[in-house]
């Protein structure tokens, strides 16, 4: 039905609020690839260090979760995109009881699950 983008919010990459037709959610994320020097060091790993890496990203994406009463539903998609790897962070919210005030605090938990996957991927993968 819409797609909006919005920029400069303090972060390096937009952040997409749309809504799909015949569908109630509202969708709130972002789309995020590792930089090239990341990319490099990973595509460097052997096939048990990429394993290893797997696993730490598997357990960092189980801590995003948000109370499921409070009407969001996070998700996550890991995206391969020509050898370079990243991720799309989303949050859904049923338009029924949506306002301003829903609309920031989904706004401040996405750009915090960017800052820190950012943290974390620069952190895990610098060791």
């Amino acid at each position: 039905m819409f797609h909006y983008v919005l920029k400069n919010m303090r972060l390096d990459i937009p952040i997409e609020i749309f809504q799909e037709t015949n569908n109630p959610d509202l969708i709130i994320g972002l789309m995020t690839f590792l930089s090239d020097e990341l990319n490099f060091k990973l595509n460097k790993f052997t096939q048990s260090e990429k394993e290893n890496f797997k696993i730490k990203v598997d357990e960092f994406l189980s801590t995003i979760r948000t109370d499921y009463r409070t009407g969001l539903r996070v998700g996550y998609v890991i995206i391969s995109e020509k050898g370079h790897y990243g991720a799309k962070y989303f949050v859904k919210t049923n338009t029924d009881d949506f306002d301003k005030e829903k609309l920031l605090k989904i706004l401040e938990l996405v750009k915090s699950i960017y800052t820190e996957s950012e943290l974390f991927l620069n952190t895990t993968l610098n060791n």
